[in-house]
């Protein structure tokens, strides 16, 4: 509990500068903006004051400003600290399709660099069609860069080669794949393979991964 103090009869200027900018600002109660730069300046009568500094994903701060100073502004710069760290997924093969959340919330795509994510404990999913999923659980600090290394996914597919006659078109699962021939991955499982050309039948193929 702050018991305020104030003489009236004498005042001085408060020059009060927050980092980040956009911080909200309490003096004594009373929300103050501060300006693009992240100024408060303000007169002020001599006296105690509370001070509360607030921003999302920041520690708030809370302390006492003192004004009692007739010869000079009272200048006080308020930097609040990280409440996040940051996350950089390093993996050496070619995963740059793969998809990563945190906490079920998609983040991006790899490769993926020094994002920020809120301090503490955090799941983090690693997706991609041709693999199995990858989780783990990594423990964020403040203002610290966490380096996950994702080394190896589990392969979730095979490669498959389609051959048709002449010009037919190759189909797998419905979706155009090209004419003649075909070579590429399919996630294991079941798939149906058809072969298309005009004037002639359509050949179907279920095959098993």
């Amino acid at each position: 509990i702050l018991t305020t103090i104030i003489d009236a009869s004498k005042m001085q200027i408060l020059e009060l500068t927050v980092t980040p900018k956009n911080a909200t600002v309490v003096l004594n109660g009373v929300r103050e903006t501060p300006d693009n730069d992240g100024r408060i300046i303000k007169q002020l009568s001599f006296g105690s004051y509370s001070c509360r500094v607030m921003s999302d994903n920041y520690h708030t701060y809370d302390g006492i400003i003192t004004i009692n100073d007739e010869n000079n502004h009272h200048k006080i710069d308020i930097t609040l600290k990280q409440a996040f760290g940051y996350l950089n997924v390093i993996t050496d093969k070619n995963y740059n399709s793969s998809e990563v959340y945190v906490d079920d919330i998609k983040m991006g795509v790899l490769p993926l660099d020094r994002i920020p994510i809120n301090s503490g404990s955090h799941k983090i999913t690693i997706l991609n069609s041709l693999y199995l999923p990858y989780e783990t659980e990594v423990v964020i600090q403040d203002s610290i860069q966490y380096d996950l290394r994702v080394n190896e996914l589990i392969q979730n597919y095979a490669i498959v080669t389609v051959k048709a006659v002449g010009d037919s078109e190759i189909l797998i699962d419905n979706e155009p794949k090209g004419t003649g021939s075909w070579t590429g991955p399919l996630i294991l499982g079941e798939h149906t393979i058809e072969c298309r050309k005009e004037s002639h039948r359509s050949t179907l193929r279920t095959i098993n991964l």
